[in-house]
This record gives structure tokens, sequence and C-alpha cells, in this order.
């Protein structure tokens, strides 16, 4: 998978959040990057594709998504994604000891851009 970029990251009290370049991958990226820091743990299912009017299962592209808002959950974990026209803002709630651990892995799934 190709890493998405990453604009911005954030930490508030009860919240991090990352500011990512709108990206197709942006949905892989996303269930990898919390599969991997939480195993067995958490499953955050994302709708990854969809079928074509052809009844063909084809990738949903994040980049036709604009103003609009997705809510993931799983036990004390939630994560929001806010859709804008050219980046994807994230908030993850859940407690600080799992913030930390999916910040640790964070570079695995994503490059720092300026």
């Amino acid at each position: 998978m190709k890493k998405v970029k990453i604009h911005g990251i954030g930490n508030q009290e009860e919240f991090n959040y990352l500011i990512i370049k709108k990206d197709k991958n942006f949905f892989e990226f996303l269930e990898q990057w919390i599969a991997e820091s939480f195993p067995n743990k958490y499953t955050i299912e994302t709708t990854t594709h969809e079928r074509s009017k052809d009844g063909k299962l084809k990738k949903i592209n994040p980049k036709r998504y604009k103003d609009v808002h997705e809510t993931y959950r799983d036990e004390d974990l939630r994560i929001d994604a806010f859709f804008g026209k050219t980046k994807i803002f994230l908030t993850i709630y859940t407690p600080l000891k799992n913030r930390k651990k999916l910040m640790q892995k964070i570079e695995k799934f994503a490059e720092f851009q300026n």
C-alpha cells in the first residue's frame, strides 16, 4: 500500500487529530493502521468497494467524497473522518494509552508533508 500524506497532526485533551491529503488509499490506510496498532482488539470496517452497474465490485475513491462525515467505532475507539475538497480531517477518540500506540505506528502507513 502506498503511504498517505499527512499535512498536520495534533493532540487535544481527549483526542488526536490528523489532516491527511485525500488519497485513493485512505480506507485501506485506516483499516491497516488500526489493525496493526491493536491486533485482535479493534476492527474498523470502512466501505472500500461498491457494485458498479454491471455488478462488478469496484474500489471506492474517497476523492469523490466532499463535505461528508463518517464515523467508525469499536468498543472504546471512535474515529470521525471529515472529507473536504482536498483533505480528510480525522479525529481519534480513545484513551491516551491507545492514542500513543497509534502514533507509534503512523510512520509505517503515512509520511509527513510540508
